[in-house]
């Protein structure tokens, strides 16, 4: 018995130890989705930049603080905080996707809860995203827009380049695996298309080259949206692309302004439990994370400009639905990965619970057996856990419009409408001051 007693006490103290680690940041995580969705920016700008609280990050949850901080700061047209923490994140990311072989390893013996953050293909295209929408409302173009511009598009090439070997090599290693798992509904699968590019950020770029007067790369980036809009589909949200056919060839000198209005919130996760449970002395328990997406009841969105003139926005991108759409395509390598080191935790359980079962005298065999199997069955409840970091501060959907105006100051706010045609919310007033050359940008935020 003192086997037995040895595993099940290990399985215990573990789950103590990871209930008691995870308790603190768990409900951090759940008080600054609270924020979100009341747009308390400020409030939630406080709370992370409390030592205390940026020290529950730690190394391997650093990038968690950075891309939300860097969404809060945009959101408060801090510019500064948006360029340091954003660029900080980026350079992040870039070591991620050269993972450790402890990381590696971890996540495919241990958890991936439990291991440095692995940002998903959205939230590292949406960094740069971020970053140029930054740029652009400081007015920073050249040397600033521009080289953001660039490397989005690289980026963008070099995720999905990644997505396809994720998805060849998992094809080789497992075949059937995700197949089965979809057959039985534990996943979805998504076969429409490759990795779902940023329609917002492509359209950004496009501008930005429109700005800087390189009409080569301007072209580019208008053709490449219609593609992607094309191609994508209801994957990026009710996209309209006629609303778009002319700016790959727009003359610079017909728009001064640029609004983006974004509205809603970007995805949350949970997770999904298979068990606990024991058959026999195999214990058996697992958990998938499931993206939920709150959707936004905004139906349109207008630009007012002081004196009469109103100029409705255009659905560029469903963020929330690109998130999901990418965790999704995800799915078949964490389900293959959470399958395979679950089973091999149970199979380690099964193979003590004999060796116990052995080692007791004869009335105590089916106790051994049993302690071991709640030890193992314990162990596997606090190792297994989804991972269900995500980006909480990222927008939900996002529109745009160019507008041209003459020189001078102007006036301008934005109208949130649901779908009765009910006003939702008015920003406040913004001046801006149009010139001759150059484009002025707004950047507004409501969550609904």
């Amino acid at each position: 018995m003192a086997l037995a007693s040895t595993h099940a006490g290990i399985g215990l103290s573990l789950a103590c130890a990871f209930a008691l680690a995870g308790c603190g940041m768990r409900e951090h995580r759940a008080e600054l989705g609270r924020l979100h969705a009341v747009g308390a920016y400020e409030k939630a700008a406080e709370l992370m930049d409390q030592p205390d609280i940026k020290s529950w990050y730690g190394k391997r949850d650093r990038l968690l603080w950075e891309l939300d901080r860097g969404a809060i700061a945009l959101a408060l047209d801090d510019a500064d905080t948006t360029f340091e923490v954003l660029e900080s994140a980026e350079q992040a990311i870039e070591r991620q996707f050269d993972e450790s072989i402890g990381d590696t390893l971890s996540r495919w013996l241990l958890s991936d809860a439990d291991t440095t953050y692995m940002p998903e293909p959205y939230e590292a295209v949406y960094v740069n995203v971020l970053k140029l929408l930054a740029h652009l409302e400081t007015g920073v173009i050249q040397g600033g827009a521009t080289v953001e511009a660039r490397r989005l598009s690289r980026k963008s090439d070099r995720l999905r380049e990644l997505y396809v070997r994720q998805r060849d090599a998992l094809d080789e290693k497992a075949p059937g695996v995700a197949s089965e798992a979809a057959r039985r509904g534990w996943i979805n699968t998504n076969e429409g298309g490759e990795f779902i590019e940023s329609t917002l950020g492509t359209y950004l770029t496009a501008v930005t080259f429109m700005e800087t007067g390189q009409r080569e790369f301007q072209r580019v980036a208008g053709r490449r949206l219609q593609d992607s809009i094309a191609l994508q589909g209801g994957l990026i949200g009710e996209v309209d692309a006629a609303a778009f056919a002319g700016l790959g060839s727009m003359d610079p000198d017909a728009a001064d302004v640029l609004v983006v209005a974004f509205a809603g919130r970007g995805p949350t996760k949970h997770a999904s439990r298979v068990g606990p449970i024991v058959i026999g002395t195999v214990p058996m328990y697992m958990e998938l994370p499931v993206v939920d997406v709150a959707p936004s009841g905004i139906e349109r969105v207008w630009v007012e400009v002081e004196g009469g003139l109103r100029h409705e926005l255009a659905m560029v991108e469903d963020l929330s639905r690109v998130a999901y759409e990418n965790l999704e395509r995800g799915m078949p390598v964490i389900y293959t990965r959470t399958f395979l080191r679950a089973a091999a935790k149970a199979g380690l359980t099964a193979a003590a619970a004999e060796a116990a079962r052995r080692q007791a005298s004869d009335s105590d065999q089916v106790w051994a057996q049993a302690v071991v199997a709640l030890g193992g069955l314990f162990t596997m409840m606090a190792t297994e856990k989804a991972d269900l970091r995500s980006w909480i501060f990222l927008p939900g959907q996002a529109r745009v419009v160019l507008v041209d105006l003459p020189e001078g100051q102007h006036r301008l706010r934005v109208v949130y409408e649901d779908w009765r045609g009910g006003t939702v919310y008015v920003t406040p007033w913004r001046e801006i001051e149009v010139r001759e050359h150059g484009l002025a940008t707004i950047v507004e935020h409501y969550r609904d």
